[in-house]
């Protein structure tokens, strides 16, 4: 099992986020005065503000139930607070590492001081991945077909990147279904791939890298079996990563009433927030601090206008990243101090072949 990362690595991701933070807010404020914002601040109103935090705590609680659905065969003792706890493990992580990479390898590291193996953890965030991101496409497909079209002829050259992140959210999508359902397929494309960055020379180690691919993917397989006999895992694992990223997603619209705002409705809102979240998120830059910014000031210029739209770039960023941040920081810290969990064996742990946990296949 991977170690989480070290305290050097630990460091340098938060030093690159308080460096990106400096340049970006210098960027937001220059030319702008800190009293006329903080007025407008203070201004909203406070029901929508604390409704905005709602939904962040919506958001970890349908991740956290999502990967309880996933996990019950073998995890079917503990408390759902144990899920709560990955779910802002993966937030934080996510938040501090480019292109979210930190995310679930760190939710696996901890579900395996847990006595969830590996095994068992790497199918199910398999799975739930598979699912947020099938989900960000259809939310993507029913708003913008509904109410957003015209945000794409407002982002310039935010297009190209909104279009990557199309393209990328299907690729992912693509693989994991392969890896779980199709072993020789999924087999045949990463061993192309490995052998390609080999030729370039950016797989040093090509035999044993795909060596620990191929024990990986058996891992997947071992555990398609049970997903196989169980259709409704994956549906019900859709819907709450759907609920999640909605939750997610909502966040400007709060604080779009919190400003006292009309002319948009709900799913106008939605629709330019997963733009956004299209654009930014497989972009190799912690939390995407910079360019996440820059795409709100374009997005949602037309939406909140050009004097509230810096506060309300604060406040959404301050919610949907910032509270986020802390509350993960808090748990991974916890985390790391919390001794081993027991083992809690559920009744169709306890069929696995000689004991081992393959709650996948139970």
């Amino acid at each position: 099992m991977k170690k989480l990362m070290n305290k050097k690595e630990h460091l340098i991701c938060l030093t690159s986020i308080a460096v990106l933070l400096i340049i970006t807010s210098i960027f937001l404020l220059k030319d702008r005065e800190l009293a006329d914002i903080w007025a407008l601040l203070s201004s909203t109103d406070l029901r929508f503000i604390l409704l905005a935090l709602l939904a962040m705590v919506l958001f970890f609680t349908f991740e956290a139930r999502a990967i309880q659905i996933l996990l019950k065969p073998l995890a079917g003792g503990r408390r759902f607070s144990v899920f709560y706890r990955y779910a802002l493990i993966d937030f934080y992580f996510s938040a501090i590492t480019p292109g979210c990479s930190g995310g679930q390898p760190s939710q696996m590291y901890f579900m395996h001081r847990d006595n969830i193996p590996v095994s068992s953890s790497s199918l199910a965030l398999l799975a739930y991945n598979a699912c947020c991101h099938i989900s960000v496409l259809l939310i993507a497909a029913v708003t913008l077909s509904i109410s957003g079209m015209g945000i794409l002829e407002s982002i310039g050259a935010f297009k190209y990147l909104l279009i990557f992140g199309v393209v990328a959210q299907s690729s992912l999508v693509a693989f994991y279904l392969i890896a779980i359902f199709n072993r020789r397929l999924a087999v045949t494309i990463v061993h192309t791939i490995v052998r390609l960055l080999a030729k370039l020379r950016i797989v040093k180690r090509r035999e044993e890298a795909l060596a620990r691919i191929d024990m990986q993917i058996d891992d997947y397989r071992r555990g398609a079996a049970y997903i196989k006999r169980h259709p409704l895992l994956l549906l019900r694992t859709l819907l709450a990563s759907s609920l999640n990223l909605l939750a997610f997603y909502s966040v400007p619209f709060w604080i779009f009433n919190a400003f006292g705002l009309s002319g948009f409705n709900f799913c106008d809102l939605i629709a330019a927030q997963v733009a956004l979240t299209l654009c930014v998120e497989s972009l190799p830059i912690p939390g995407g601090l910079g360019v996440t910014e820059s795409g709100f000031l374009l997005i949602y210029g037309g939406i909140f206008g050009s004097k509230l739209v810096v506060p309300a770039l604060l406040l959404t960023r301050g919610v949907n990243y910032y509270s986020g941040l802390l509350a993960g920081g808090i748990a991974s810290a916890y985390s790391i101090k919390k001794k081993r969990a027991p083992l809690v064996l559920s009744a169709s742990l306890v069929s696995c072949r000689g004991g081992r946990s393959n709650a996948a296949e139970s």
